[in-house]
């Protein structure tokens, strides 16, 4: 069964240009993952400083992958100082 993840981001409006070179790393390689179906990130126009990543995948499997791979926990890493919210995430 297709899964997918709903991610919203809080970033500082002066680390916003950070945030997208960085997500554009994750989206690179996540891109290249055998059960990503759609990986997307969407910049809010009237708060540019809101983002929101929707991902889709074939599978549970494929989400775990994901999940658990190395680019992703390396992306987690470097952003955690320039969030001003936690970051919201839905799986449906």
């Amino acid at each position: 069964m297709k899964k997918k993840i709903i991610a919203y981001f809080f970033i500082k409006d002066d680390k916003v240009e950070t945030f997208k070179a960085l997500a554009d790393e994750l989206i690179t390689a996540t891109r290249m993952e055998e059960g990503c179906l759609s990986y997307k990130l969407f910049q809010d126009f009237e708060e540019p400083s809101y983002f929101v990543f929707i991902e889709d995948y074939k599978d549970e499997a494929a989400m775990t992958l994901h999940s658990l791979s190395a680019y992703l926990k390396t992306f987690v890493s470097k952003i955690e100082g320039i969030q001003s919210r936690k970051l919201i995430i839905e799986v449906i």
